[in-house]
């Protein structure tokens, strides 16, 4: 241990799909560190220079093994890590892949280097682990426009022109976005976050409006994908729909409270946990929708794996958390016992690094023990008024047996202090016990409760003043107290009044109104501090003596703690690595047997009885449901074979059967055409040949679409009259020609038969007869015809409902239309009064 390691690597270029990635993990130690004495954290790059060496395209990268400490907050992060990873890797080897499953890959990629550079972070007790910042600001902008171009190109992209100047143009924003914020923190210092357990940038003036960059960004993909969905149609709109919107909240919760942890709102710890649980429950459930929508060609083999890993992952993290915080109580007990010796026996363990007292009576904080580190007069101060706050409210919580009135008198005896610097949380925690109920039984585990839950909001006040400016403070700090209001009122009142009254300017001001926001902790909890010297982070335990009315704190080296959780996070480290080798590896050779290869040899089948192979038999291995599978297989290809030899001795066999039976049908035709041939043939006789009228000139043609039809005309000559008969039986083949000749016939027999018939008293004598006869025929016919008789004096009258008749007027050059009227034959037996006669002059 102590040694360095020196890492050389050329950059590499990615080229895909027009765009270049490069990816750049770029670590070093600054001038000054030591592997085993990190520097305080407050450094800045005047004392430490550039923590950035370039060497001609290769990067030094220095790892000091002896400061790498795992812990929860790296093991929380490293699994959603290797979540990523694999998911990402998943998707970019999918055979043919589209443009959408691409950067849906590429987006998971980012995610996985946005969370590596937080298990770096939190893994490696060094300040240059700061920078991750610049890892953290690039990859959650790059893999926002990868997972903006995903929803471009799903499920297909019918703009790629767009789509690229979209993805340069983002691209463009994210570098420039990335460079000013790496510009903007090598003028910072760092800072220990004891909440989060790793090194952080001071680069509060640029936080929020880059966070405010990356949630208009958000906001730009979650229009985009709405947008999409109201184009998109099919099942592929509600698939978007989802994606989009889990994808949105995925990342806008931990956005949000990154945002909300740097005003202090919320712990650096709930920040971790809201990351880790959003990031990998929203991208599992991203995944499995997507390959489960996809038309990319996937196996079931990787979807299974995703979604073991996924499972073992959220187990393995759960299980960490649970054993990790049991390990951090257990140490918790060996410093706590270590602080009753260290009060009671005098003794001085290992790790302690001091041990102060403050008395409640003198108010003044004693350095009884000091074994490292340098406490200055204003950090002892300081601690003096947390130790001041923790004995009050440990007063507090031993009042928890008084009741109603006692309580409040009790109250007020212990707030009844001169403390300045107190007085702001008297009022408050006065303010807090008057709104809790008479009736309330435990109303000391109330109050504590409310005072605990004050304590958020003091710690956002104390974050808020302490990244003000020097430059200007008094003025800037009045005008933020004069804005805090509610349960914090009354400490803003003290701090304002100090703030206004004081004569200090600056830092020892900040320092001065910090004091009346020195937390309230528990005594018998741990907390941290950072003092001077070689070992600059402690871990500090505090025992409040009621007797003596004083209260201890001790401080022991922070790494000691790390050391003591880091053999078990690191085994977790290292069962993180075996599941990822079981699973991408492993179940191959798990499954080979029992999923893999029976799977293979019934898709192999598949394939080959595709290509007109039927006499496949698969093999069973196994007795599970691919082998009922194969079974079965087997039975339908035997089926299938034994079909096929049927068909063929059919098919020898069919020509023959089919040449005999064209012979019958040859000859069945011959002798209908025969017998069609001769009904035509009478149809056609029955048409008059020469018409002939005196006065006028005639012709008729008639063409039937069938064989035989029910068309109808005829003319017949009479003495002093010439009549003209056109009809058409309903429907075709032999039934209206029979009809046809029927209504021919009777016509023909009544005007032959001497009585002189006016057209209207002829209709109705056919239509006797042909009612009568079609019913016998046992057919549902009718037949529409005119029956027109015209005169030697040029009159024509007319009567049947059939179609209407123009007449030519040469002299007046005009068309005249006359309507028919009258019943059709076959309706109706009796048509007295339903049949009218019209006379036209020609």
């Amino acid at each position: 241990m102590g040694k360095n390691f020196l890492i050389h690597f050329n950059p590499c270029t990615i080229f895909n799909n027009n765009y270049y990635f490069f990816v750049f993990m770029m670590m070093c130690s600054p001038p000054g560190m030591s592997c085993g004495r990190p520097d305080p954290p407050h450094h800045t790059r005047a004392q430490y220079g550039f923590p950035l060496v370039f060497f001609s395209h290769q990067v030094r990268m220095m790892v000091y093994f002896d400061s790498i400490y795992q812990n929860f907050s790296s093991v929380s992060a490293l699994v959603p890590c290797a979540f990523m990873v694999s998911m990402g890797l998943i998707l970019l080897f999918i055979p043919n892949k589209s443009h959408a499953t691409l950067h849906l890959g590429l987006t998971y990629l980012l995610i996985a280097l946005f969370m590596s550079s937080y298990v770096m972070a939190a893994m490696l007790y060094h300040p240059v682990t700061a920078y991750h910042r610049w890892i953290t600001v690039g990859s959650i902008t790059l893999c926002t426009i990868h997972f903006i171009l995903f929803l471009i190109h799903y499920p297909d992209n019918r703009n790629p022109v767009l789509a690229r100047r979209l993805g340069i143009l983002l691209y463009a924003a994210s570098i420039s976005l990335t460079a000013a914020f790496v510009i903007f923190s090598l003028k910072a210092g760092t800072v220990y976050n004891f909440d989060g357990h790793h090194f952080d940038l001071k680069t509060y003036a640029i936080n929020t409006p880059i966070a405010f960059i990356i949630l208009l960004l958000l906001m730009v993909m979650l229009v985009i994908g709405v947008s999409r969905t109201v184009i998109l149609n099919g099942p592929e709109r509600w698939t978007l729909l989802a994606i989009t919107l889990v994808t949105f909240a995925t990342l806008m919760a931990p956005v949000s409270a990154n945002i909300l942890s740097r005003y202090g709102s919320i712990t650096r710890s709930d920040f971790q946990f809201i990351r880790d649980t959003f990031i990998i429950t929203g991208f599992f459930v991203v995944f499995v929708i997507y390959l489960n929508t996809t038309r990319e060609r996937t196996s079931l083999m990787v979807k299974f794996m995703g979604i073991s890993l996924a499972t073992f992952l959220i187990i393995l993290q759960g299980l960490s958390y649970i054993s990790l915080a049991d390990l951090e109580d257990s140490y918790d007990q060996i410093r706590r016992r270590d602080l009753l010796l260290a009060i009671e026996a005098g003794e001085k363990p290992s790790g302690l690094l001091y041990l102060v007292g403050y008395s409640l009576s003198d108010r003044e904080p004693e350095l009884l023990v000091r074994t490292g580190g340098i406490i200055s007069r204003d950090d002892l101060m300081m601690m003096g008024d947390e130790l001041f706050n923790t004995a009050m409210r440990e007063e507090i919580v031993a009042m928890w047996s008084l009741r109603g009135a006692d309580f409040s008198l009790g109250l007020k005896e212990i707030l009844e202090s001169d403390n300045p610097y107190f007085a702001g949380y008297a009022s408050a925690i006065t303010s807090l016990e008057e709104g809790i109920p008479a009736s309330e039984p435990d109303r000391a585990g109330k109050l504590t409760r409310e005072i605990d839950r004050l304590q958020g909001s003091v710690r956002a006040a104390a974050t808020a003043i302490r990244r003000l400016p020097e430059e200007g403070f008094k003025e800037r700090a009045c005008g933020y107290l004069e804005e805090i209001e509610g349960s914090m009122a009354p400490l803003s009142a003290a701090m304002l009044d100090c703030c206004r009254h004081s004569g200090l300017e600056g830092a020892p001001l900040r320092r001065e109104i910090l004091r009346y926001l020195a937390p309230m902790h528990p005594a018998e909890g741990r907390h941290y501090r950072a003092i001077e010297g070689p070992i600059r982070h402690v871990t500090a335990y505090s025992h409040f003596d009621a007797k003596r009315q004083s209260i201890y704190e001790a401080g022991f080296d922070y790494r000691l703690y790390r050391a003591y959780l880091h053999p078990t996070a690191m085994k977790y480290v290292i069962m993180t690595g075996i599941l990822l080798l079981t699973v991408f590896g492993g179940f191959h050779f798990f499954f080979m047997g029992a999923f893999i290869n029976p799977i293979r040899r019934i898709l192999d089948a598949i394939h080959r009885v595709r290509e007109g192979h039927y006499d496949i038999i698969i093999p069973p291995t196994v007795r599970n449901e691919l082998g009922y599978i194969s079974h079965n297989f087997n039975e339908m290809m035997s089926t299938l074979s034994l079909s096929k030899e049927v068909l063929s001795e059919y098919a020898e066999n069919l020509a023959k059967m089919v040449s005999e039976r064209t012979e019958e049908l040859a000859k069945a035709r011959d002798e209908l055409w025969g017998e069609m041939q001769i009904a035509q043939k009478m149809q056609t006789i029955m048409t008059p040949r020469n018409p002939r009228m005196k006065g006028y000139r005639i012709t008729g043609y008639m063409l039937s679409a069938d064989m035989m039809g029910g068309d109808y005309y005829d003319v017949i000559n009479m003495e002093g009259t010439d009549w003209v008969i056109i009809g058409d039986v309903s429907g075709h083949g032999v039934p209206a020609g029979i009809i046809m000749m029927m209504v021919h016939t009777s016509i023909r027999a009544i005007l032959l038969g001497g009585a002189s018939k006016t057209p209207a008293e002829l209709l109705g004598q056919v239509n006797a007869v042909i009612t009568e006869n079609i019913k016998m025929v046992g057919d549902d016919r009718y037949m529409t015809v005119t029956l027109m008789a015209f005169r030697e004096n040029g009159d024509c009258t007319f009567t049947g409902l059939h179609q209407d008749i123009l007449i030519y007027r040469s002299r007046a050059e005009k068309i005249e239309i006359v309507r028919s009227d009258g019943i059709w034959l076959g309706i109706l037996e009796h048509t007295e009064g339903l049949i009218t006669q019209k006379r036209i002059h020609m």
